[in-house]
């Protein structure tokens, strides 16, 4: 295919990279330089396009809101065919899970659910076995129910052999926390959540938008991609590639999209405490929340279970900098949700199932730089929380 590609900027790289060989760069183009070549390769004002022969329009910046005015202007304004223009960030977005698991090789011992705080304290290389780290940032627990049933439903073969599901409950208060209700899933879905499953979001206070919308409204990319876009994405790119430079080109060390952890480690500097320290989930009761997430919680250790009637379950709770766990101990709001958290899952602890916390897990939390902020290690302080973490998994096994 006989491609443009419009925008001059980091995108740029990426794009013509990951352009699979067969197709041919016809020019660039954007509406702000006033060149005649680039690369050597033809420079073609935007008033100028429609006159060309080209399949695809392919529009390579790292801005939302700038791309749909882009895509607007050269439909409306230049006459260009709207289906032969392409955002490639939007048709690369996709679920986190799917894109990860679709392109993988891997038969997984052991697959981690969680949030942010798991996404970026686990290493899945630091784990013995074929690991696999599907945590994302804001996540609840309907989603982790969500992304194993994905994985079961669509990926069987990534997870016949599953041996071990670790699931990170990020703190006490994690039963009276749906993100489906609040603004966090936003973010949820901005780093590629599960989107085709709305939870409980037609009830959310917050926003009055569908889904799709509401990320447009805030210059984020939908995880919401069409099979049609899919279908074209593979034609157009070449996935080794993307699974490589995508990751680290747009999202850095924040999040990810195609590996289950940063392809290039990058460090945080805040450490500042946060003001509420980590504690506005416990200011409120939801009583119906917590009902609706114990239930939840019932059906997800049922799931393993029918994946592998003797898979290993470890219910884990990682540290965030020793300051917020000291201060957290020595809350009464946050002791008693400790003591009912421990009084749900309890039940659950035997056998094959274990309580795991390590809050108070002290060489990691007191020391300040394994942390990007009081909340979320860095890349040192993963590998050596995993490492801690590996040692207990292989002193279970023995």
């Amino acid at each position: 295919m006989r491609v443009v590609i419009y925008g001059l900027s980091k995108t740029t790289f990426f794009v013509e990279e990951a352009l699979r060989r067969e197709h041919t760069i016809l020019c660039y183009s954007d509406g702000v330089a006033q060149i005649s070549k680039y690369k050597n390769v033809t420079f073609v004002p935007v008033g100028k396009l429609c006159e060309l022969n080209f399949d695809y329009i392919i529009i390579a910046i790292e801005n939302r809101i700038a791309a749909d005015e882009i895509k607007k202007k050269l439909e409306n304004v230049y006459g260009i065919n709207a289906e032969k223009i392409i955002d490639c960030k939007q048709i690369l977005n996709g679920q986190k899970v799917d894109n990860i698991m679709r392109l993988s090789d891997m038969n997984y011992s052991g697959i981690i659910l969680g949030n942010s705080h798991a996404a970026k304290a686990i290493n899945a290389r630091c784990l013995t076995g074929s690991w696999c780290n599907l945590s994302n940032g804001s996540e609840d627990i309907y989603y982790h129910l969500v992304t194993l049933k994905i994985c079961r439903e669509r990926y069987w073969e990534r997870i016949k052999k599953l041996k071990y599901l670790i699931i990170d409950m990020w703190d006490y208060e994690a039963f009276n926390y749906d993100a489906s209700m609040t603004k966090a899933i936003l973010t949820y879905w901005s780093h590629g959540g599960i989107i085709e499953d709305i939870h409980n979001y037609k009830s959310n206070v917050n926003y009055h938008v569908s889904p799709d919308e509401l990320l447009k409204e805030y210059g984020y990319y939908s995880p919401n991609v069409s099979e049609a876009d899919k279908v074209l994405a593979n034609k157009l790119f070449d996935f080794s590639v993307v699974k490589k430079k995508y990751d680290d080109l747009f999202y850095g060390s924040s999040y990810t999209f195609y590996n289950d952890y940063p392809p290039v480690y990058r460090f945080g500097k805040n450490l500042a405490l946060p003001d509420n320290l980590y504690m506005e989930k416990a200011e409120h009761k939801y009583e119906d929340t917590i009902q609706e997430n114990i239930n939840i919680f019932d059906e997800l250790i049922g799931l393993a279970k029918e994946i592998n009637k003797n898979i290993k379950i470890i219910i884990l709770l990682t540290p965030r900098l020793a300051e917020v766990e000291k201060a957290h101990s020595e809350n009464k709001k946050m002791v008693r949700w400790k003591h009912e958290f421990e009084e749900i899952i309890q039940p659950y602890v035997s056998g094959n199932i274990c309580y795991l916390n390590m809050k108070n897990l002290y060489p990691i939390s007191e020391n300040a730089y394994f942390y990007e902020d009081a909340g979320h290690m860095n890349a040192v302080g993963a590998n050596a929380y995993t490492s801690y973490l590996n040692d207990f998994i292989l002193n279970w096994e023995s």
